[in-house]
């Protein structure tokens, strides 16, 4: 029987009045009493001692004790992130006075501080820690000064960044931002390698050490990518930065023109129709298309073919006088064939036609213009043997039919033509071949009998007569041409081209200097001076040598990981004797991976060199000039999409029957994923350029939309108008081109901010219907960093219940939590998760559901009550410190690249409070992290 709660307070009392709290070991000039006595009056009857069977075999004796950090650190945490959540005490039990709890969590933190000077854990415990897929992309990419990204990889958005330009201080109100299809291909310098993603840590980021794996089979691919990289044969032309490496690198500045082309390169893929939409094959086809397929592949693999797509030249011109596209084919990508039609040729998009592979066809620029013919020819005086089969597929739209020509003519003259019916919709594959003794010296397109304006191609397959050769180890790279947008690049790096006059020594460790950020000594050096000369004893060219050296580079240790063991000798000036102060170099390389996610760039490098970013008001300068620098992109990229978890965003599939408006174009291929996405996306990239609060992330007056978003959210466009200084009307046919954007003022005093926004609303649920536990649970974990244990039981779906018939979704969960093991973390989850049920599975706005009126009211502990969504943002923003506490935790923990522990309490306390009297900007918040001990020190290797 349990005594009642007056009978233990006062025998709590006089215990404590004769034991003299002898539990508590105290340092001099400390006295937790008055925590040891709050926690005795409501915590410690449910977690006794350990002898007591305590709930949760969690036990609250001694707790207090300061002699023992090490064990008690964690388990003080504990209690305070509890506490501080309301998850305890039980609701059941007699609650603390709001008074008591606030005075618990002030001792609590109290304690925590005492702790973090005597741990010897703090600053945490040194954990290897490697570059992120982006990060290592982003970092070859501005070591070597290549103008696109290294490799596709699914972290880089599908945006355009033009808009995005931090110096300003200001947001456009309205600009131009593009988007492709996410997943579709995109110009990098190697189409087809990559290597493995990251594995997101449980509660945190891709970049956290301890959760990284490293394997003998990763090794091997960073080994084998760094020799495509290495021995790339445009690398020196196409990476700047080799001026300095090499004497014979010429670079090539792309030409930022896409409009029109001439003499550009498009590397081969290995796939025709990879989408399985081809209506028919052709019956004048050399092939089936599955046939095809397979002799494409082998073409490519030996050497002798490949698929020209387009995707890397969307909406381009090739002229019709005088234009010629280079086609770079097989597993080399050495031989190239040029392509140049008699008419002007447009490489583009088509919202109306259903595409075989990606968002890219072909068709006659002017429009009627349907007879055209392409030539193949030697490219450059690079020869070639001739084609001798072609594959492609005709493309109709809906409302068009008739006949369409095709046919080649050979080099002896003779051409052949077939008639292929098309009707709305068809995709129709068809192979021409060349007789044994000639090859193909044009293809013939004749559209005249065909109703529509255009006679549109897709996947043009070439198989040529060249002889086989053996597949090298570089593999086929995207054309020189870059996107308009090319990602940020280390625009700083000065090229020095009398370095590639010196010795090969000297250049090796200009080289490493760059790559291992940091400076080399002389015994490392002479390790890859020494396989520099092995190569050359081998018979090795010199510039296959300094290739070697390149490879081996970036594949050593020293460039694949951030804090692997340096050379410099350890400083413990002002630290305690377990932490050490970072180098200067070091400092650079977390604060430049923090803000850019990239290598430092030469004013870092230089301020490290002689120290002086080590100083205070220095590192702050640096802080404010990298947020204004347009690579502080990739904080809204990186930290905020695994923050938000949007990323979940591009895999959802609302059902197309209940939300219909989630998809448009043929097939449903196009969502509004990238719309949403692009809303959230925006709002965060305004608060970091006009460093703005981040408040604003909880509820923001404004918001970005496009033509999209507009139609979903109902909008009068007639009555749109751009917030700015000058507020003006929204021309309405801007609206019809998805790519343009706008700023304005939030549409319903329910939205504004990330918690109402579609795009959370849509990745929180499920494709049927709404999911107020997801939701909850996101709100909690991603709001205010409070992360509930995993259930204890085994609890099946609120669905599979029994006698659920004709009850509310908010009725069954109710059900569900009837279970007291349930109910403990679902009071925290429901209350936030049925606030947001006004809106649907994809974010709209609703009052009912299924004819029955939705209750959206609840109370959620430490937050408040309400009775609607816009009440509950309220008394969010009421109690917005907790959010800001919890931006805080997580763009730390990011910036450590670890979780963050007992020890780091104080410090985020320092950061949140320092951050409130700036009225939480985000600068505020970046600088409180940037100047913190636990940023700038780590734990010294010698323990």
């Amino acid at each position: 029987m349990r005594v009642p709660r007056r009978s233990r307070v006062l025998s709590t009392f006089i215990w404590c009045l004769l034991v003299g709290f002898a539990s508590v070991s105290v340092v001099v000039g400390e006295d937790f009493r008055k925590a040891e006595l709050l926690l005795e009056n409501h915590c410690t009857f449910c977690h006794g001692a350990p002898d007591e069977s305590p709930e949760g075999g969690f036990s609250l004796t001694g707790l207090l004790r300061i002699d023992d950090w090490k064990e008690n650190g964690p388990a003080v945490k504990r209690v305070l992130d509890v506490i501080e959540s309301h998850q305890m005490p039980p609701r059941e039990e007699e609650q603390p006075s709001d008074h008591e709890r606030v005075e618990l969590q002030q001792e609590l933190r109290r304690w925590l501080k005492v702790a973090r000077s005597h741990s010897t854990d703090w600053p945490g415990k040194p954990v290897l820690r490697r570059l992120t897929r982006l990060e290592y992309n982003n970092t070859v990419r501005d070591l070597l000064g290549l103008d696109t990204d290294v490799f596709i990889f699914s972290e880089r958005l599908p945006f355009q960044r033009d808009h995005f330009q931090p110096a300003t201080k200001e947001m456009p109100g309205q600009f131009r931002m593009s988007a492709r299809e996410y997943g579709a291909k995109y110009p990098v310098f190697l189409m087809d390698a990559g290597i493995p993603g990251d594995s997101r840590a449980d509660s945190g980021f891709v970049n956290r050490g301890d959760a990284q794996d490293f394997s003998a089979a990763r090794l091997e691919e960073y080994i084998k990518i760094a020799g495509e990289i290495a021995f790339h044969p445009d690398l020196l032309t196409r990476a700047k930065m080799m001026e300095e490496l090499f004497p014979s690198a010429n670079y090539s500045q792309p030409s930022q023109k896409k409009e029109t082309l001439s003499n550009s390169i498009v590397v081969a893929t290995s796939e025709i129709a990879p989408n399985s939409n081809v209506t028919a094959t052709a019956d004048a086809s050399a092939f089936d298309l599955a046939s095809f397929q397979q002799r494409i592949a082998i073409a490519k693999s030996e050497g002798r073919g490949g698929v020209f797509d387009g995707e890397c030249l969307t909406n381009s011109i090739v002229p019709g006088k005088g234009g010629v596209v280079g086609f770079s084919y097989g597993m080399s990508s050495a031989r190239i064939l040029g392509i140049n039609p008699t008419e002007d040729w447009w490489i583009a998009s088509f919202g109306t036609a259903e595409e075989t592979s990606g968002k890219t066809l072909f068709a006659n620029r002017n429009r009627g213009q349907k007879q055209y013919e392409l030539a193949f020819h030697d490219f450059n005086k690079i020869p070639f043997s001739g084609v001798s089969e072609i594959g492609l597929v005709l493309l109709s739209r809906k409302g068009e039919s008739g006949s369409i020509r095709i046919g080649v003519r050979t080099n002896s003259g003779d051409m052949s033509m077939h008639d292929i019916d098309m009707s709305d919709g068809k995709n129709i594959f068809v192979a021409l071949k060349s007789p044994p003794d000639s090859f193909i010296t044009r293809l013939v397109v004749d559209g005249q009998a065909y109703s529509g304006d255009y006679v549109l191609l897709d996947d043009l397959a070439i198989i040529t007569r060249d002889p086989p050769v053996d597949q090298g180890l570089v593999m086929a790279e995207e054309p020189i041409e870059p996107l308009a947008n090319s990602e940020p690049t280390n625009a700083s790096a000065k090229v020095d081209k009398s370095i590639a006059q010196q010795s090969s020594t000297n250049r090796i460790e200009h080289f490493l200097r760059r790559a291992f950020r940091r400076p080399v000594p002389n015994a490392e050096l002479a390790l890859f001076a020494t396989y520099h000369d092995q190569v050359l004893a081998r018979g090795g060219s010199p510039e296959d040598a300094m290739r070697s050296v390149v490879q081996a580079v970036l594949s050593s240790p020293s460039f694949l990981y951030l804090n692997a063991p340096q050379p410099e000798q350890e400083s413990t000036q002002g630290t305690a004797d377990h932490a050490v102060a970072l180098t200067a170099h070091e400092l650079a390389t977390r604060l430049s991976y923090f803000l850019w996610s990239t290598m430092p760039d030469d004013e870092l490098s230089e301020l490290a060199d002689s120290g002086r970013l080590l100083e205070r008001e220095v590192l702050d300068q640096q802080v404010q000039r990298m947020l204004a620098d347009p690579r502080a992109i990739e904080l809204s990229e990186s930290f905020y999409v695994q923050w938000l978890k949007l990323q979940e965003l591009w895999s959802a599939q609302p059902d197309v029957k209940q939300f219909p408006q989630f998809y448009s174009a043929i097939n449903n291929k196009r969502t509004l994923a990238q719309d949403m996405f692009g809303e959230v996306l925006l709002l965060f990239q305004a608060v970091l350029v006009e460093d703005r609060s981040v408040v604003d992330l909880l509820d923001s007056d404004y918001t970005f939309v496009n033509g999209k978003m507009v139609q979903f959210y109902k909008l009068n466009s007639e009555e749109l108008t751009l917030v700015g200084a000058q507020p003006r009307a929204i021309d309405r046919d801007l609206l019809k081109d998805d790519r343009n954007w706008f700023r304005i003022r939030r549409v319903s005093e329910e939205r504004g901010g990330v918690v109402t926004s579609p795009a959370i609303l849509t990745a929180t649920s499920l494709p049927h219907r709404t999911s107020p536990i997801r939701r909850g649970v996101w709100l909690l974990e991603t709001l205010f960093n409070r992360h509930l244990p995993p259930p204890n039981v085994a609890v099946g779906d609120i669905e599979d219940q029994e006698g659920i018939e004709g009850l509310s979704l908010r009725e069954k969960v109710e059900l569900h939590r009837a279970n007291h093991a349930c109910a403990v973390c679902h009071d925290q989850i429901d209350p936030p998760g049925f606030a947001l049920e006004n809106f649907d599975a994809i974010g709209k706005w609703r009052v009912e559901e299924q004819g029955m009126p939705i209750d959206s009211s609840g109370q959620l502990p430490g937050v408040g009550k309400f009775g609607n969504p816009l009440e509950f943002k309220q008394q969010l923003i009421d109690k917005q410190d907790l959010f800001a506490r919890g931006f805080a935790e997580h763009l730390f923990s990011y910036a450590l690249s670890r979780d963050l522990e007992y020890y780091d309490v104080p410090a985020v306390q320092e950061i949140v409070s320092g951050a409130k009297s700036e009225n939480y900007r985000f600068s505020s918040v970046v600088r409180g992290i940037v100047q913190s001990d636990a940023f700038r020190t780590r734990r010294s290797r010698n323990e």
